[in-house]
């Protein structure tokens, strides 16, 4: 059994140029530096649901964000490409941090692609990557993990389409070697039979021995869903296979509009996997956060914290979960929800008379 925990939640409002509170935005952590990252996004009152190319810094020793300016390599290639849900993240190649963008859907030709993108985080330089061995399938709402010289793509779908998104239930890897750059290594390999995960699934690094959390995304985009231990797969990096999580104990969330998760340490006895799920409020239409711990493998149980009541009475509009170097921190806007608004309301946050809200506060979880 674990010490009984209830996390302190901590308020931390963010100052600098904070980006505007797009919907389905990317967010990513460098453990290296402590910087948080969050590209593109949807503009709230954008009807036409075009990606945009926004890309923006925290800085959590200050707790200030800067707006990144993001350079071509070379000067036939222009602007950073504007992707609708790309797979994102950032690890460590020869000493240096590159955040790397997988897929998307692309604003310029209107179609998915299968292209990988590495952005250089100390001179945010940008750049299309060549990877040998010819391609994956193209896609969209994939998750990605960065483990030692591999990327680990999982999921995602073909189509921006919500009645037939071309599910993917297949993961691929590339490889980077320092005489041969990048390569396919495996592509679009079938999961199991047993293995069903959907689109938009999330995919979180949660040891040093390179397991890989995933758990369940949509089948159909209109629903909200119940997780289950079936909707919770490990994934072993070094033998490339995949775990059903049957046999998990605990409370599941219920009713997921949508849900992220990291890894987290709150003391020395209590570490895990960080799972925020976005469900209805009681007696409202509202989202609002709860919290679980999730022990994976020997314990395997999910443990509510009960971290929701607190959340409502903060009165912001919490829409991310990041984590980095142990800690976990509930991003939103001082703008604030509204009890009576609605699940699509909940997404966009604003009417169309209210100011534009923006990324302005990080509730941090810190053990009590």
């Amino acid at each position: 059994m674990l010490p009984k925990l209830k996390p302190e939640l901590i308020e931390r409002f963010l100052t600098g140029n904070c980006p505007p509170f797009n919907d389905w935005e990317s967010f990513a952590a460098d453990e290296h530096t402590h910087r948080v990252y969050v590209y593109g996004g949807v503009r709230p009152r954008d009807k036409s649901l075009s990606p945009t190319r926004d890309f923006y810094c925290l800085c959590l020793k200050t707790f200030k964000w800067f707006k990144v300016k993001v350079s071509p390599v070379s000067s036939d290639q222009q602007l950073l490409p504007a992707l609708g849900e790309p797979a994102v993240a950032i690890m460590t190649l020869n000493s240096r941090s590159y955040m790397f963008l997988f897929g998307g859907f692309d604003s310029s030709s209107r179609a998915t692609t299968n292209r990988l993108i590495s952005i250089d985080l100390e001179t945010y330089i940008w750049q299309y990557v060549d990877v040998s061995d010819s391609c994956i399938l193209p896609r969209m709402s994939a998750a990605m993990v960065g483990v030692n010289d591999e990327l680990f793509i999982f999921g995602g779908r073909q189509l921006y389409h919500d009645e037939l998104p071309g599910i993917l239930p297949s993961f691929s890897i590339a490889t980077f070697q320092q005489d041969r750059g990048w390569t396919w290594v495996v592509k679009d390999q079938v999961y199991p039979s047993n293995v069903r995960l959907g689109h938009s699934l999330k995919a979180s690094l949660i040891d040093n021995r390179g397991t890989v959390l995933l758990s369940r995304g949509w089948f159909d985009n209109t629903k909200a869903f119940d997780l289950s231990p079936e909707g919770i797969v490990l994934f072993d990096t070094p033998s490339r296979k995949l775990y059903s999580g049957y046999g998990t104990l605990g409370e599941f969330p219920k009713e997921m509009a949508w849900h992220l998760h990291g890894p987290v340490k709150f003391s020395s006895k209590v570490s895990g996997t960080c799972f925020a799920a976005w469900i209805p409020y009681p007696n409202t239409k509202t989202l609002i956060p709860e919290i679980w711990l999730y022990v994976p493998p020997p314990i395997k149980q999910f443990y509510c914290l009960g971290l929701r009541d607190a959340l409502w009475e903060m009165g912001c509009d919490m829409q991310s979960l990041i984590t980095v170097g142990g800690r976990a921190f509930i991003m939103g806007s001082q703008e604030g929800h509204d009890d009576d608004t609605g699940y699509e309301s909940a997404r966009i946050g604003e009417t169309e008379k209210q100011p534009q809200p923006c990324w302005d506060v990080a509730v941090e979880l810190l053990s009590g």
